[in-house]
This record gives C-alpha cells, sequence and structure tokens, in this order.
C-alpha cells in the first residue's frame, strides 16, 4: 500500500496520461486522419481560388488540430528499447519525447499566418503550409492493420451469413 502511494506521490499527473493502444484513442486518430486529409483538400481549394478569408472554414478545423496537438502532451507511447515491451507513462518523458518527436511538425501548420490581410487576399497561399499534416495522416496509417481489420470483419460477416443461412 505504501509503495502504491509513493508512486502516485511520485507521479500526480499519471491519472491524466492517455493510453495510446485504448479504445478511445483509436477512434481519435481515426477522426483525426480523417480530417487531415479532408482539411488538406479544403486548403488546397482554398489556396487556389483566393477569394476571401473563410475563418469560418480554418476556424474549427484549427481548434481540432489544436486539441490533437495538446493531447500528445498526455499520451504514453511504447518504449523505443527493442528489449523492453511496456508504455511510458511518466509525464516529464512524454513531453520531452513529443518535443523531440513530432511536436514541430503539428506546430507549424497551427500558426495562423492566413489571419494576415496582404493585398488580393495572398494570405490564402500560407495555407499550402498545412498540407504537412497529410504528411502525419500518410504515416499514421498501417496497411496491415487496414488488412487485418478487413479479414476480421470478412470473416465475422462470412460466420453471420453461415448462420443465418443453417437457421433458414
Amino acid at each position: 500500500m505504501e509503495e502504491i502511494e509513493a508512486e502516485q506521490a511520485e507521479n500526480p499527473m499519471d491519472w491524466l496520461i492517455i493510453n495510446h493502444e485504448g479504445r478511445p484513442y483509436k477512434y481519435w486518430t481515426i477522426f483525426i486522419v480523417t480530417l487531415q486529409v479532408i482539411s488538406s483538400y479544403i486548403y488546397a481549394v482554398l489556396c487556389a481560388y483566393r477569394m476571401g478569408t473563410y475563418e469560418n472554414v480554418w476556424m474549427p478545423l484549427e481548434s481540432v488540430f489544436l486539441l490533437d496537438m495538446l493531447l500528445h502532451f498526455i499520451l504514453d507511447y511504447k518504449s523505443p528499447s527493442k528489449e523492453a515491451n511496456y508504455n511510458i507513462r511518466n509525464f516529464e518523458e512524454i513531453v520531452a519525447y513529443y518535443l523531440r518527436s513530432t511536436f514541430y511538425w503539428d506546430l507549424l501548420p497551427l500558426v495562423p499566418l492566413q489571419a494576415l490581410r496582404l493585398p488580393n487576399n495572398f494570405q490564402n497561399v500560407f495555407f499550402v503550409i498545412k498540407l504537412v499534416r497529410i504528411r502525419k495522416g500518410i504515416m499514421s496509417v498501417s496497411i496491415v492493420e487496414i488488412v487485418k481489420s478487413a479479414k476480421s470483419y470478412i470473416e465475422r460477416k462470412n460466420l453471420h451469413d453461415a448462420e443465418v443461412a443453417h437457421h433458414e
């Protein structure tokens, strides 16, 4: 009991740490990757057709990406050591790891350069910077996981269809 209290005293932020393997975070990741692809298309169109500032379009999108960036400060990660098979849940280590890894790729598109007022709506060219998110979206998609999920779905569907045919 004393060991647990001592460990909690050492890690007061531990209750806040999100498990990167948990179902809620996996759903969040699917949402973010989808939004990265959709927003990249939207931002490319806004850059190409410089007709206005479109705050009502980019402000909500950027708010979601800001929330995603902040979540990465409390998201555990798998130990990079090959022989160690555990998740790092220490808040300070998570912050240091995120700052060393993808933080700048997440921060760069959040800088609201498109909010500047330039002649001929030239500020919309800054939407191109936001297209770096497509890189993160592509890197987070695992073809192996997609194939496994599709195979599992087909197997369940075939099993269900066989059960229905058997009862008829």
